[in-house]
């Protein structure tokens, strides 16, 4: 990685990800998500129910900016609320269909057995 050969201890590289941050173009009204997110509650998306502000993002920054997140090098931080690791979320969405597909199948199982 390049990050490695740039260690002097002086040199850091760091990412941040954001997830839906309002009032941006990456939020739940901007021109990215804008009508893919339309007339969703916020807590469908973001485990934390809540949107991101762009204050999670500076402060996320002015963190890596402090002593505190000094030793913090070459990775991403993701500042989604939850949203990338939230793959229960997907489950949630495909429930009932899921249950509707088992409740057909039990429906239309025929005994084998004669006796």
């Amino acid at each position: 990685m390049f990050v490695c050969c740039c260690l002097n201890g002086s040199i850091r590289c760091v990412g941040i990800a954001p997830g839906p941050i309002a009032g941006t173009t990456g939020g739940p009204t901007g021109r990215v998500f804008g009508n893919f997110l339309k007339g969703q509650d916020v807590k469908d998306i973001v485990p934390i129910g809540r949107w991101g502000e762009t204050d999670d993002i500076g402060l996320t920054a002015l963190f890596l900016a402090t002593p505190a997140g000094s030793y913090i090098n070459a990775t991403t931080i993701v500042v989604d609320g939850g949203q990338w690791h939230d793959a229960s979320r997907m489950y949630r969405m495909a429930s009932p269909f899921l249950k509707a597909i088992a409740k057909q199948r039990q429906a239309s199982k025929k005994p084998k057995s004669k006796l």
